[in-house]
Parts: structure tokens; C-alpha cells; sequence
């Protein structure tokens, strides 16, 4: 969750770090998540709003303000990492460095009591145009350094950024005005928070599967998948089940290798069986030899025969065909009551009903039913 002023917000003519930030993310396959209850930048949408806009960040806020909603945001979007930058318009304001450390110590106490594991990246901010505010911001980060140890445990990681060196206080090099970054500064920024958040998420995904489904043609099943973007992807082996559990390949397509763009996949299974419930996934291969697999999606067939139970009227045995298998079997009576139940492994299934009473019963298979008279 981005948390901040306006420097983290941005306007309509600049998109804050978050854009560049989301990018970098993005382009190495990290699968995250930027959560928030803001999408619009101070005045309306971002100038490129082609990104995961969700943050917290507003304009004019100080560290006081921000820490009376933070846990409340905390419970509302239940982040597992925190980017915050706050404490620019506290100094510009008067308030002293001591008073926005504070607030800022508030700030983390308030997400702790929500998710008490969540990480903060916690940023010395960036400098102003004006030396003596950068004075106070200078105390103000050195303080925050001392906070960052204070308030750093194994469960729950402060982890400090420092936005600040390096960062010009000329105008027009890494500020737009008197305080906010332009692109070259959000740059720099999304950068530093970069390397920091490499340090807590880890290894990224070798791809990132955003869309995976199976629907039956006349002949066969068409499986789509898309991904948002790839690394060292070699392929995907496509895999069939009739059960779920006990997968078997049954195609093949070459992956992207190296792409920051969405691709789009289909395979066409022209040998899915047509009298039963398919399951497929994917195995996905790294350059490597790493294997991970897909979630498993289902699929009957297209066309589906008639459900028949015979003879009718029957008196010891009843044979029912057109089972979409495997399907679960349910026999009420005429009075609603459920008399029976069990499992059909194929498309057809012969039944002993000598136990049941004379009269009308009702037979269930998946979602097709049939009635037949017990003689």
C-alpha cells in the first residue's frame, strides 16, 4: 500500500513513483498488488493511468492526519507491505521533526495493530528546493533512521529507504516545483523503493498467469490462457484428467521466453472425451528445468445424450446410460425422500433396486434426471 502526501499521490500531469515503480514490478514478474481506497491523483486520473492505481496517498496532508485513518486503511485493504513517505507539509507547516517522528511512530503502531507481521518500508524523503526546510528534513531523517532500528523486529520489518541522497535540490533537475518529483525523481524514486521491496518479496515468478479457462466445442475443448508477462518460460505442457488427480499431457506450446507484455494462448484438445467431465492444467516449464503448474479448470462436453433408464417399469435392475461421468447418482421416491446414493465412474451403470418399495422414483445424474416405476 502506498501511503503519503501528494508526493506519493501525484496530479494530472505527473503520475507519481507508483507508475515507474509498478513497471519495474511488472517487467521482473513480481506478482503484487498495490491496494488503497484512492485511484485518482490530486485533480483526477494520472497523465498515463496504464498501471495498478490503488494507493493512499494525499495532497496536503501531514503525518498527524494520515496516522488518524491509517489503521482504518490497514483494516479496509489489509496490506502486507507498507511504501510510506510522509512528513514533507508537517516541517513546511512548522511542526518539528521530533513531533512528525512521532507521527510517524503512530503511523506504524496503527498498521501493526491490524496485521501485526505487516512490513514498512519507511523512506527518509526526499529534499525541497528550499535550504532551510531541508534543514528540518535533514534532523527529520536522521531521526526517522533511529526509528527504523527502534521499531524493527524479525515478525514485522522496518525497513528504511533513503529517498534522500542523491536527490537534487536544484530546480527542474529531480523537482517539478518547490517539492514534487518530476519524471527524473519519480524515477529515482520507484528505483529505491524497488531494491528495498526485493529484499521482502522474494524470488519473482517466472510467470505471471493471469487468465486460464476451457470451454467445449462441437468436436473437442478450446483452452485459453493469457499471461501478463514471462520469464525464462520455455512452455506449457497442456495436461487432461478424467479425475482431477491423475493428469496426462496431451499438447504443447511454446512460451514467450522474456516479456514485460501480455500474451494470449489457446490450444484446441481435439481428443477430450465426449462422455465425460474433462479437468485440465498447465505445466509450466523454466529455461532451468523448474516445473510449476496451473490451478485446474473443468469442462463437460458440448453435447451431452439423454439421460435413459431401463426397463420401465423394472422390478430388480435398472440400467442408466448417458452419464456425463464421473457423476454422482441420487434416487428420491415420491415423497421427496432420498433412498440411494453413489457414484457412476462411467457413462452407463446398472443398479439393484430389488430393496425399493413399489412406485415412482426420481433418478438424479450430475445435473440430468430421469423418472422410472420400481414394479
Amino acid at each position: 500500500m502506498p501511503l503519503g502526501d501528494s508526493i506519493t499521490q501525484g496530479d494530472t500531469e505527473l503520475n507519481s513513483y507508483r507508475r515507474a515503480l509498478w513497471k519495474k514490478l511488472l517487467t521482473d514478474v513480481y506478482n503484487v498488488d498495490f491496494v488503497g481506497g484512492q485511484i485518482l491523483n490530486d485533480g483526477g486520473a494520472p497523465p498515463d493511468p496504464d498501471f495498478d492505481r490503488n494507493h493512499e496517498g494525499h495532497s496536503g496532508r501531514t503525518a498527524d492526519w494520515l496516522s488518524l485513518y491509517s489503521k482504518e486503511w490497514a483494516t479496509s485493504f489489509q496490506p502486507d507491505i507498507v511504501l510510506l513517505h510522509a512528513g514533507t507539509n508537517d516541517l513546511i507547516s512548522g511542526q518539528s521533526a521530533e513531533s512528525t517522528r512521532n507521527d510517524i511512530a503512530l503511523i506504524i503502531e496503527q498498521l501493526r495493530s491490524v496485521n501485526p507481521s505487516v512490513k514498512v518500508l519507511l523512506a527518509q524523503i526526499i529534499p525541497s528546493v528550499y535550504e532551510n526546510i531541508n534543514v528540518n528534513i535533514a534532523e527529520l531523517n536522521g531521526l526517522l533512521s533511529d526509528l527504523a532500528k527502534e521499531k524493527n523486529t524479525e515478525a514485522a520489518p522496518v525497513i528504511l529507504v533513503d529517498q534522500n541522497t542523491g536527490f537534487s535540490t536544484e530546480p527542474k533537475v529531480d523537482l517539478y516545483d518547490e517539492v514534487h518529483p518530476n519524471a527524473r525523481g519519480e524515477e529515482k524514486m520507484a528505483e529505491r523503493w524497488y531494491q528495498a521491496l526485493k529484499t521482502v518479496l522474494g524470488k519473482p515468478l517466472p510467470v505471471n498467469l493471469v487468465r486460464f479457462n476451457a470451454r467445449p466445442l462441437p468436436v473437442g475443448v478450446q483452452l485459453e490462457w493469457a499471461t501478463a508477462s514471462e520469464q525464462n518460460n520455455v512452455g506449457f505442457t497442456i495436461e487432461r484428467s478424467r479425475s482431477g488427480t491423475q493428469f496426462t499431457p496431451v499438447g504443447q506450446v511454446d512460451g514467450r521466453g522474456n516479456t514485460a507484455s501480455r500474451t494470449e494462448y489457446a490450444f484446441v484438445d481435439l481428443m477430450a472425451p465426449s462422455d465425460s467431465k474433462s479437468y485440465y492444467r498447465l505445466r509450466q516449464t523454466d529455461t532451468n528445468g523448474d516445473v510449476r503448474f496451473s490451478g485446474i479448470v473443468t469442462v463437460s462436453p458440448a453435447y451431452q445424450s439423454e439421460l435413459i433408464a431401463s426397463p420401465i417399469p423394472a422390478d430388480r435392475m435398472i440400467t442408466v446410460s448417458g452419464i456425463v461421468s464421473p457423476a454422482p447418482i441420487t434416487i428420491w421416491n415420491g415423497r421427496g425422500q432420498v433412498v440411494d446414493r453413489q457414484v457412476a465412474e462411467s457413462t452407463q451403470i446398472t443398479l439393484d433396486i430389488s430393496q425399493l418399495s413399489q412406485g415412482l422414483y426420481y433418478l438424479q445424474a450430475g445435473t440430468k434426471r430421469v423418472r422410472f416405476i420400481k414394479h
